[in-house]
């Protein structure tokens, strides 16, 4: 075996500080989702909550491997400012494996919060602190032992797992961390249409520089041909901060040549504007979830003519990525998922059934404008989308302090219950 080495502690923009940390906290997961979604406000919790200055908590962040990373995610979290270490995907793992040194002082807790739970547990046992784990379904199941907590997002998933074998005194609902995101952002501003003007339509084409390239110029197509059936509405594009300024520079360039002005980009406080709409157009993901925390009416579109595009999940993404074969293993994945799930919006999996519509299937972008004005000339099923939506009560603010606040005792009493 190699000899290991010791990790560099690298640079961030906070403030460095020598004063020894009171709790280490180690929070592991990656991709835009989850770390805008969970990794965010628990990281922002933790150091609210931990007493004392904020030398008293060290956060440390790792990203680990997955396919549903778009590449910037080290770039975008280094500029939030809240970390003051953070592990790569092949640092994390090595870390892990004990290819290299990481030392952390004690009492430390890991947090895992997306991603592999193997690779969570294998982190932890190395670093020799105790590990939690958030749930948002009951994957975690056969693979609870190494977590000393976890914290459910909602009642009926706690009850799942305990159903299938993890211990009660283990099991905690938390809630969602993304509820806290709506709260710190404004996101949670009810969806009201803006005075003046006409209805405000959003289109979400994704956070993953893949996605974005080919669903902005198809939502771009959507937008021009709803503006062709009905003038009145406004169009706007939200960008995410994961994707590559260049890629969405070459596409805003595209669509000023093709479109001209006809649209709007949101760039900055994206949410904000977003709030306001009266419909929104978005693909599979956390976007479905964080629509539905602020009761705005929405559709997921997936055309499955480029689904040779779209990630799956496990061993066979790696696979699909081998030449000839990314086509008929990404539309088998796709079509196994709906067998075994049924709704890919999270809160159609919430509720049990079509909350909001799920349009799948070889869509030309008149169709979906077709559709989404239909929908935006009946004021009934908007709002009645927007009751539906706010019955789920799925926004629970303070899930984040209530995870960071067992896994301080967790730290300091690591025994397993």
């Amino acid at each position: 075996m190699p000899c290991a080495s010791e990790t560099a502690i690298r640079p961030q923009p906070r403030a460095a500080t020598s004063q020894v940390p009171a709790i280490e906290f180690v929070l592991a997961g990656n991709g835009p989702g989850e770390l805008h979604g969970w990794v965010a406000p628990v990281a922002r919790a933790a150091r609210a909550l931990v007493p004392g200055a904020a030398s008293d908590v060290r956060l440390t962040l790792a990203l680990t491997p997955t396919q549903f990373a778009g590449g910037r995610e080290r770039a975008v979290v280094e500029s939030w400012n809240l970390f003051d270490r953070i592990l790569d995907p092949a640092e994390a793992v090595r870390v892990s494996l004990g290819l290299e040194r990481y030392a952390v002082r004690p009492p430390g807790v890991l947090v895992h919060l997306g991603g592999d739970l193997l690779l969570s547990a294998r982190l932890a046992a190395t670093l020799h602190i105790p590990a939690c784990a958030f749930a948002e379904t009951t994957l975690i199941a056969r693979r609870h032992r190494p977590f000393q907590r976890v914290f459910a997002a909602t009642a009926e998933v706690a009850r799942d797992l305990i159903a299938r074998g993890v211990p009660d005194a283990r099991v905690l609902v938390t809630g969602d961390p993304r509820g806290d995101v709506l709260t710190m952002t404004g996101r949670g501003t009810p969806a009201t249409p803006p005075t003046g003007g006409g209805p405000v339509l959003s289109f979400l084409p994704g956070s993953r520089d893949r996605f974005f390239a080919i669903l902005a110029p198809f939502f771009l197509e959507t937008a021009r041909s709803v503006a062709h059936r009905a003038p009145e509405v406004r169009s706007q594009f939200l960008v995410s901060e994961f994707l590559t300024p260049s890629l969405v520079a070459e596409v805003m360039a595209e669509a000023r040549t093709r479109h001209g002005s006809s649209v709007s980009w949101i760039t900055e406080e994206g949410w904000r504007a977003v709030a306001r709409s009266d419909f929104a157009v978005t693909i599979p993901g956390t976007n479905t979830l964080e629509l539905a925390m602020a009761a705005i009416p929405f559709a997921v579109v997936v055309p499955t003519q480029h689904v040779a595009r779209m990630p799956v999940e496990g061993m066979l993404e790696w696979i699909a990525r081998l030449p000839g074969l990314g086509y008929p293993l990404r539309r088998a994945g796709l079509s196994a998922y709906l067998r075994k799930n049924r709704y890919l919006a999270i809160p159609n999996q919430r509720a049990g059934y079509a909350l909001i519509p799920e349009w799948i299937g070889r869509l030309q972008p008149a169709d979906v404008a077709e559709r989404v004005v239909t929908l935006l000339a009946d004021g009934g099923a908007l709002e009645a989308m927007r009751a539906s939506l706010r019955g789920l009560t799925l926004a629970r603010p303070g899930a984040a302090a209530q995870i960071v606040t067992e896994a301080l005792r967790v730290a300091s009493a690591p025994e397993a219950p």
